[in-house]
């Protein structure tokens, strides 16, 4: 069983920090040809010394003038690399148990050292928050950061590293840039940043793009990463972003509480799929984008296509790269054209699209009433030889009743149910046995995510009041400049108290409603 799905179906309990000893108990031994003074001192020295990990975590070795003896150390779920610890992030902090085998010859003995390993995916809870730190080249400022270019900068971190407070310096160049449609135009701007090389900050998996959410319209702060943590627990049909909440500053000066989060792409490290461009079939990742219609963007049928007058965008491989040709983009038309047909058709869809994985995805859209379902950011990915999937789950600031220009209460079907919406869905939801299929896996969400995302909103508040302020006094609560989508029941909701139990109250309703509406 995966590790993440554990909690799928876990009864909720409270989680703590374990203090790190080491087992008084044998695991396993033979004759002794170690005495037990060594054995005692053995056990003290291979402690780490640590109460959890939330990073990789180099582990002690033995020190010992005897060359026949050694030690292995091994965990179950987690991988040990040459001595390493390597951590993944879980969904919640997980208690773990490290062993320590000592052997020499044929004889052998194991010390267990239980310990936490720290879930990222909360706000942190230290005491000192993780901060960004980017500084400009060429006596450049924040101002200078446009959209169009990038401007090379370094990076410096600090944060918890395994219990300490480091600051550390990032080899890797950088270039950063504005990034976002509406967004990148309000006070409090989004950026992207490319290194040179792959990079791994805050324990994230190395990769060169990240991307800062800076969540201006989002007062709770957490739309996107509650939609990402929702993710986490369908490890089998979505592939869920990692994140990190950070303090960013740029040349020293303060900017604000910013998402640190993965950039949908492919990439070796995170959403894994190479494609093969001598194949028709070469494996891509597509994006339903009305704003090529808004900004009148690329080459249709090479950079784009049409279905239905939906207009699909070709996000990997790079279109414009070398041994991308006008027949691949024609494969993927062709291939969701015949999805769309058999779906018409309630037939052989099944040979298309991967059901489970566009069952969950559209539910999870659904239950945030996403406004932006049918018009963008709405991934599809289909790897060489697979069917078509829709992941992952993106921008969901103007989600879970939160923009003002749409019936935004709890009530009500969004994506699916007129052809204005997103086409595909309403076609899915039109098969009877995918609509069934849909409405019973509601129920286990209610089941069996929805206690842990509100258990997550509840876990998060203090802390997230916290690491919060200086945001606020940087950019108030009650004031909101250029476009302002917010709905006016939350305007007047100036604390994360009031933010958090908006959402809460709007999770709970609106599964409510779907289930007595579908």
């Amino acid at each position: 069983m995966n590790r993440h799905s554990k909690f799928y179906q876990a009864i909720l309990i409270p989680l703590f920090i374990l203090v790190l000893t080491s087992c008084d108990g044998i695991i396993n031994s033979s004759l002794d040809p170690i005495s037990s003074e060594s054995l005692q001192q053995f056990q003290t020295q291979l402690n780490p010394n640590v109460s959890y990990i939330n990073d990789h975590f180099v582990l002690p070795t033995l020190v010992t003038e005897d060359s026949t003896i050694s030690v292995s150390w091994s965990t179950s779920d987690y991988e040990i690399i040459d001595g390493v610890f390597q951590y993944v992030s879980p969904i919640q902090d997980e208690n773990i148990t490290l062993i320590a085998t000592i052997s020499k010859g044929d004889f052998s003995t194991s010390f267990q050292y239980p310990l936490t390993v720290k879930s990222q995916l909360h706000v942190p809870a230290f005491s000192k928050r993780p901060v960004l730190r980017i500084n400009l080249a060429n006596a450049k400022n924040e101002s200078d950061i446009f959209y169009e270019d990038y401007l090379n900068a370094t990076a410096t971190i600090q944060y918890d590293l395994n219990g300490q407070y480091v600051s550390k310096y990032i080899t890797s160049p950088l270039g950063i840039r504005t990034r976002g449609h509406s967004t990148r135009f309000m006070p409090k701007r989004p950026y992207r940043i490319r290194f040179d090389e792959n990079t791994s900050i805050f324990g994230m998996k190395a990769a060169k793009n990240y991307i800062l959410l800076a969540n201006y319209i989002d007062r709770s702060l957490v739309r996107n990463s509650l939609t990402a943590y929702i993710s986490q627990f369908f490890p089998s049909t979505l592939y869920a972003l990692d994140y990190r909440f950070v303090d960013l500053y740029v040349n020293q000066s303060y900017r604000g509480q910013y998402l640190l989060i993965e950039r949908v792409e492919f990439s070796k490290n995170r959403l894994n799929i190479e494609p093969n461009l001598t194949l028709d079939d070469a494996g891509f990742m597509i994006e339903l984008d009305y704003q090529i219609y808004v900004q009148n963007q690329g080459n249709e049928n090479l950079e784009w296509f049409r279905i239905n007058d939906r207009p699909y965008a070709i996000k990997e491989p790079n279109p414009l790269g070398n041994g991308y040709q006008f027949r691949h983009t024609r494969y993927m038309n062709n291939y969701l054209t015949a999805t769309r047909q058999a779906l018409i058709q309630k037939q052989n869809y099944e040979s298309y699209m991967d059901v489970e994985n566009w069952i969950d995805y559209f539910m999870i859209q659904e239950i945030a009433k996403n406004v932006d379902v049918g018009w963008g950011s709405v991934y599809m990915v289909k790897e060489t030889g697979g069917k078509i999937k829709h992941m992952p789950l993106w921008d969901f600031d103007l989600a879970y009743g939160n923009a003002d220009y749409i019936e935004y209460g709890p009530e009500g079907h969004w994506g699916w149910a007129t052809y204005e919406k997103n086409e595909l869905f309403t076609l899915m939801m039109q098969v009877p046995a995918i609509k069934n299929r849909f409405k019973q896996k509601l129920i286990q969400f209610e089941e069996g995510v929805l206690p842990f995302a509100l258990a997550w909103l509840e876990n998060n508040e203090q802390g997230l009041t916290t690491l919060s302020e200086d945001n606020f006094e940087l950019w108030p609560m009650d004031q909101c400049e250029g476009w302002c989508p917010i709905p006016e029941p939350l305007r007047p909701y100036t604390s994360i108290s009031q933010q958090f139990d908006y959402l809460s109250q709007f999770l709970t309703q609106r599964i409510n409603w779907m289930k007595s509406h579908i």
